[in-house]
């Protein structure tokens, strides 16, 4: 990949390209700020649609459904996003995944799907109804996560994108409660490339959601890097 071939962009993301096609993408991006931006606001975009409920894509989203109008306005207010190329990688992302969740819906029963498996377990599940997302910056840090968390049966699944951490950083994906629990959801290490192209990490936590206060990015050293209310 030596232009800005916006088509591979979202094809990376959804983690269809093959491993030398990946290489070479990742190998462009390493080199391309522009590029990176925009595999960071994917993978938000990604984040963002797992939230949205099948009904959504069948009958439009309900009059109180916070999550479709937040992802318009991403793309409606953001300049940098409105261009034809961005349109063309984001609608692969958007049509991939919001084909698996129409298939969902207007599928019969006994009729057993085999689409191409997507880049997490979690686009494979429709979001739970009380579903909530959040995207927030840290001004001190740099760090930016865009977080889905779906409610279970007393506790809580996470999905969140991260970017602006440096490589080598040891993070926890923590759930704050009312109370003022901490509960460790997950860790991961932040790699060269994810870096560069940020990271999607998966968590649970034993916390209803109801009672969940916030979630946030932490270091094993203490330091909180992002923080999303709840």
């Amino acid at each position: 990949m030596n232009t800005h071939d916006t088509d591979s962009l979202g094809v990376y993301v959804l983690g269809k390209l093959d491993p030398d096609e990946a290489k070479a993408v990742e190998a462009h991006l390493a080199a391309c700020a522009a590029c990176r931006q925009e595999v960071e606001e994917l993978r938000e975009i990604q984040v963002m649609l797992g939230a949205v409920p099948d009904e959504a894509f069948l009958d439009g989203p309900p009059e109180d459904e916070l999550v479709m109008p937040r992802l318009v306005r991403r793309v409606r207010d953001g300049p940098r996003f409105f261009t034809p190329g961005r349109l063309v990688a984001a609608s692969i992302v958007v049509a991939a995944i919001g084909g698996l969740l129409l298939g969902r819906g207007t599928a019969p029963t006994e009729q057993v799907a085999s689409p191409v498996p997507a880049p997490t377990t979690q686009l494979n599940v429709p979001p739970a109804a009380g579903t909530k997302v959040a995207s927030v910056t840290d001004q001190a840090s740099g760090a930016r996560m865009t977080l889905r968390v779906e409610p279970a049966a007393g506790w809580v699944r996470v999905n969140l994108a991260a970017a602006g951490i440096k490589a080598g950083e040891k993070c926890r994906i923590v759930v704050v409660s009312r109370s003022g629990e901490r509960v460790v959801a997950g860790s991961w290490l932040v790699s060269p490339d994810a870096e560069r192209v940020g990271s999607n990490v998966d968590g649970t936590a034993l916390i209803p959601l109801d009672q969940v206060a916030s979630v946030e990015i932490a270091t094993f050293a203490g330091r909180t890097m992002v923080a999303a209310q709840l």
